[in-house]
């Protein structure tokens, strides 16, 4: 999306930067908060229970963020908040966030013994 001149992607995964033509990292990095929330949920649809409209609200307003899955591990859903955060500047680059990922494999992994 960042370089793209404008607003690109689903419904849902744009944020209001990128409406405005702000598009920078940042933007991406919020829609790939909202893709690893699809990761998690096996490929649903955020925000499936509302209409065009509502969603299009919801990003000019800047409010529109999934609810965290009730089974989501705690350092996943930690990443994912942290990726949508309302301030762009508070959002991971995508080098922490690769950190961040490899440091999750690792705990997960240890936590299923291998």
């Amino acid at each position: 999306v960042a370089g793209a001149g404008g607003a690109a992607g689903a419904e849902g995964r744009v944020v209001m930067e990128a409406v405005d033509d702000r598009v920078n990292e940042k933007v991406d990095v919020f829609s790939f908060g909202i893709v690893l929330w699809e990761i998690w949920r096996c490929g649903e649809q955020p925000y499936a229970e509302l209409g065009l409209a509502d969603i299009f609200a919801g990003v000019m307003t800047g409010s529109l963020r999934p609810g965290v899955p009730l089974d989501c591990h705690p350092h996943w859903a930690e990443l994912m908040q942290a990726c949508w955060h309302a301030n762009p500047r508070l959002r991971p680059g995508f080098s922490e966030i690769a950190e961040r990922l490899d440091a999750l494999l690792e705990r997960v992994s240890g936590e299923e013994g291998g």
